[in-house]
């Protein structure tokens, strides 16, 4: 029993209930209801009349001296911890063909920034597979870059678990991108022309790549000189 109540069990008086206060002593439970106006919805609102000094860590600061000035960097998260990368296929591909072929194997959800194709002479068109394929031949791996390499980036470094290859072939698949270009045949005013995707969010798979002439209704006499390049962010 309370001290209180014991007391008052003596002496006389109204028992009253009382809460322990988890150190040996009780008190009478006070309910304290806030003013309207030091309330914000059901939150309790406090005013500071004096500004607060906040350190910052040192890696969020840039500048120093007298004028120093929150860090914000102008590029991806994923660019500074050193998850974007590269690649490219370059290739010349008769008019008579065959094909040029590519792989592209992720193992995690991956952000495609941008996909560039450029050329320099003749008609192509790029179509991209996703689905039931059945590939054949040798493929062979193209170089993966890192878009980030600084010094500065985190340690260990992140390795990528991408995979572009070219040099086989593959049938089936559903078509899923398709893009078209043509080069002025005239030499006097011949041109280099591009097209490019930009970016999509695309889950992990593999995804299979065509590089075909175009023909039909195209006078097309000379062979497609091409590039393809590609960047890429693995997501955590």
């Amino acid at each position: 029993m309370p001290v209180g109540d014991y007391f008052r069990k003596i002496f006389g008086g109204p028992l009253r209930k009382e809460t322990d206060m988890g150190d040996g002593s009780h008190a009478e439970r006070v309910i304290a209801v806030p003013p309207a106006d030091m309330l914000s919805g059901d939150r309790l609102q406090v005013a500071l009349d004096e500004p607060i000094d906040v350190n910052l860590p040192a890696a969020l600061i840039t500048g120093g001296g007298i004028s120093p000035r929150i860090r914000v960097d102008a590029g991806q998260t994923g660019f500074f911890a050193g998850r974007m990368f590269r690649s490219y296929i370059n290739a010349v591909i008769p008019v008579a063909g065959p094909a040029v072929s590519f792989r592209f194997t992720s193992s995690k959800d991956f952000i495609l920034w941008n996909q560039h194709l450029e050329l320099t002479q003749g008609a192509l068109q790029l179509e991209v597979f996703t689905g039931a394929v059945t590939p054949s031949g040798t493929w062979t791996q193209r170089p993966i870059i890192g878009v980030n390499r600084m010094s500065e980036r985190p340690t260990p470094f992140y390795v990528p678990v991408i995979t572009l290859e070219s040099g086989g072939a593959f049938t089936g698949g559903t078509a899923v991108d398709l893009i078209q270009l043509r080069s002025s045949s005239a030499n006097n005013s011949a041109t280099n022309v591009g097209g490019e995707w930009t970016e999509r969010g695309l889950p992990a798979g593999t995804y299979y790549g065509r590089f075909s002439t175009l023909t039909g209704g195209l006078t097309v006499n000379d062979a497609a000189q091409m590039l393809y390049s590609l960047t890429w962010e693995e997501r955590p």
